[in-house]
């Protein structure tokens, strides 16, 4: 509980103020909402990057043996089937497709854009990682975790705060595998948000538009599927 209001409170203080193969996917964000989004990070403290070192090597110490093994064995991918923890039982590949291609159109809109802010800041990732990159902040893991949470948020809302956990839980193991400073993962739980709240906004404003449409149709599925 002390690591999941550790996490939350650090995407709190960096929240925004103010396909399946072969299928064609239609542009899911406009020009001007991208750009906004890749300026909506603000820059990784640098000052703070050796109290954040400290305070991974805190939480890997605290981590149960099963945090550890839970974040070891997510480091090889994070499926959407994830979630079926919170969506429940009906939540699989063979019943979800249209869910399936909303979820993956949505992401390859908001990959362009992390990419985008990891080149922006550059950041190494943390010492002992494993991994020789500048591509540390924010977390892609982290991204897509919440902006799944949320899109599955909005199409089973009784849902909502168990997907939240489950995403939160999906970051911590960023910082407990120590892949990650805990600012990249509250940055990318921020940004991730951000991104399905952004095609969430385009979908309502544009019902003829492709996010739109992909949005009913997942919407309609899962109302089937929740009979």
């Amino acid at each position: 509980m002390l690591l999941y209001s550790i996490t939350l409170t650090l995407a709190a203080l960096l929240a925004p103020r103010a396909q399946p193969a072969g299928s064609a996917a239609p542009a899911y964000l406009p020009a001007a909402a991208v750009q906004k989004l890749t300026e909506l990070l603000p820059p990784p403290v640098e000052a703070l990057t050796e109290a954040e070192v400290y305070l991974t090597r805190a939480v890997q110490e605290d981590a149960s043996a099963e945090a550890r093994a839970r974040a070891a064995r997510a480091e090889p991918g994070d499926p959407l089937w994830d979630f079926a923890e919170s969506m429940g039982p009906a939540f699989t590949k063979d019943n979800c497709r249209a869910i399936e291609r909303f979820i993956t159109r949505a992401q390859a809109a908001g990959d362009p854009i992390n990419a985008a802010v990891k080149r922006k800041f550059n950041r190494p990732r943390p010492p002992g990682s494993g991994v020789e990159s500048t591509d540390s902040y924010p977390s892609g893991h982290c991204v897509r975790a919440f902006l799944r949470a949320r899109l599955l948020a909005e199409l089973a809302p009784d849902h909502a705060e168990s997907l939240y956990r489950r995403a939160s839980t999906m970051s911590l193991n960023r910082v407990i595998a120590g892949k990650h400073h805990p600012s990249d993962a509250a940055a990318g739980m921020a940004l991730g948000r951000a991104i399905a709240e952004a095609i969430l906004a385009e979908a309502a404003a544009n019902p003829t538009s492709g996010p739109a449409t992909d949005l009913a149709a997942a919407r309609a599925e899962w109302e089937r599927l929740s009979r």
